[in-house]
């Protein structure tokens, strides 16, 4: 099994409802695409939830609730372009007593 790369590495309380927002146009710009659909996934830690998932031309945004302290759950967004293309990448959540 591959190794996860994480883009980002977060901290959050598990009262905290934060929100995290993947920058893809610096990667979709050059190659004139943009984003039409974004699916939001959370692997790790089944009290870590998500309740905000938006998208726009070049940014991806989830907004996280929750989780279990000392967890550290992947939060992944995953992409589909107009070109039909796909792009996965995630960041690490820590879950910590703040």
């Amino acid at each position: 099994m591959a190794r996860q790369v994480f883009i980002e590495r977060l901290r959050k309380d598990p009262i905290e409802r934060l929100d995290y927002t993947f920058p893809w146009g610096g990667f979709l710009a050059p190659i004139d695409d943009h984003i039409v659909d974004a699916e939001m996934l959370i692997e790790g830690d089944p009290q870590l939830q998500v309740w905000l998932s938006q998208f726009s031309e070049f940014d991806a945004t989830v907004g996280i609730s929750g989780g279990t302290l000392g967890a550290k759950p992947a939060v992944s967004c995953v992409i589909t372009t107009s070109a039909g293309r796909v792009f996965k990448r995630s960041i690490q959540v820590a879950i910590i007593k703040r």
